[in-house]
């Protein structure tokens, strides 16, 4: 007796991977054969890099379950590379490509009343 298979998830383990201690660009990147992409970033360190990997993982599988077969992990820029964005940084962070204003920084600026609601970068100063 034969049986279908409805469906499968693949489960994917990250190994553990040292981390750079330079500061830098950092970004999560994906491959699929010869295609590459800067997924989200620049991160200011390496760390927060690895940290989202899994996250935007989910998220690329959302948007194509092709996404399932590629593979995931970080890139930094080098010191002479020209600024580049992540292709899904809307999706995680605000973000202002030409002043590099980040959630972090939108949650952290404000006054003693709190963060301010809007997005504070060069658009609105």
């Amino acid at each position: 007796m034969s049986k279908t298979i409805s469906s499968y998830h693949h489960v994917t383990e990250t190994p553990e991977v040292e981390c750079d201690p330079r500061p830098g660009r950092y970004f999560v990147s994906m491959v699929d054969g010869n295609r590459r992409a800067l997924l989200l970033g620049p991160l200011p360190t390496h760390r927060e890099a690895l940290d989202k990997v899994e996250a935007v993982r989910a998220k690329a599988e959302e948007l194509n379950p092709w996404a399932a077969f590629y593979a995931f992990g970080t890139a930094r820029l080098h010191d002479d590379a020209p600024d580049m964005v992540g292709r899904l940084n809307s999706l995680f962070l605000p973000y202002c490509a030409d002043c590099g204003a980040t959630r972090e920084t939108i949650e952290t600026a404000g006054d003693e009343h709190g963060p301010v609601a809007e997005r504070v970068c060069c658009a609105t100063m």
